[in-house]
């Protein structure tokens, strides 16, 4: 089923992809041509609209297409007993890629945009098989969460303990206010119309309210994380055309900015102003611009 709607700088499709261990829902905006089409990932927890406002910003040169990632938004969950680790989350973006080509949605490589998850993600699957991208560009992550070995078994049980745990259900919300109240304390501390863009692809509108779309696996813990090195190992690889961008007021360290950076080569960096969402909020402009100006400039 395609549902068309319209921004004010151009026409999206709601759109799926058969991975064929699930579907995949995304936003497609501009139309196919002769310039590489640009792919967005969305953060944990949020969706294909938190790009809605970089995509009216951006020129209708191309094909967009923003997807929400496994469990999110409109796209499928993972079946019983599995879990969202991330390097099972690589996995299924190398399959999305490999559709995509399959099924002549795109014909040659595109440019990649990530915002904090779906930059972490990209930046292993870059790391791992280059060919499939022109170019990425990482907002608000700088690779993937790291953890000490000594961490391991504290971390290992967390999640074992929160798989175990018997699900209470999903809480019923009798309208949208509340939830979208409930979002803005979420990663990131979002304002108000921006958790209520958010929430938009978020519910599921039920039988006396609303209730979240989201899996509630997405919040078990990891079972392990990479450590420091092995995400150095990822990280080193990158030989491609990247960009990234960082909010002033960044969630991630400063101390594992300056050495994270140390691991990019050559890659183009800009801080703007804002928070983690910088890229929904105050930057919404200057971020469309950045993106606008880095494929711009690659595609010469």
């Amino acid at each position: 089923m395609t549902d068309t709607k319209t921004t004010s700088a151009m026409v999206w499709t709601e759109q799926q992809i058969d991975l064929g261990h699930m579907k995949l829902a995304y936003k497609c905006w501009g139309q196919a041509t002769d310039k590489p089409a640009v792919i967005l990932l969305h953060g944990w927890l949020d969706n294909a609209n938190s790009f809605d406002g970089v995509l009216e910003c951006l020129p209708n040169d191309r094909l967009y297409l923003a997807f929400d990632l496994p469990g999110h938004g409109h796209s499928d969950h993972k079946p019983a007993g599995q879990l969202y680790h991330f390097l099972d989350s690589v996995a299924d973006l190398k399959r999305l890629f490999d559709t995509l080509l399959t099924q002549q949605i795109i014909s040659q490589p595109p440019w990649l945009i990530g915002h904090s998850l779906g930059a972490a993600l990209s930046s292993v699957l870059v790391s791992v098989y280059p060919e499939l991208v022109k170019g990425v560009c990482f907002i608000e992550a700088l690779g993937p969460i790291s953890s000490d070995s000594s961490n391991s078994a504290k971390q290992l049980k967390e999640s074992i303990d929160k798989q175990l745990k018997p699900s209470s259900g999903k809480k019923l919300y009798p309208d949208l206010e509340p939830m979208v109240k409930a979002r803005q304390k979420g990663v990131g501390d979002l304002s108000y119309e921006a958790s209520k863009t958010l929430v938009e692809r978020a519910v599921d509108q039920v039988e006396g309210g609303y209730q979240w779309r989201a899996d509630s696996r997405l919040r078990i813990p990891s079972a392990i994380r990479l450590s420091e090195n092995q995400c150095k190992g990822f990280l080193t690889q990158l030989d491609l055309k990247m960009k990234v961008i960082l909010a002033e007021q960044s969630l991630i360290p400063a101390q594992a900015i300056d050495y994270r950076l140390n691991y990019f080569k050559g890659a183009e960096v800009v801080t703007l102003p804002g928070g983690h969402h910088l890229h929904m909020e105050e930057s919404t402009e200057a971020v469309a611009g950045e993106i606008a100006n880095f494929i711009s400039e690659a595609d010469k």
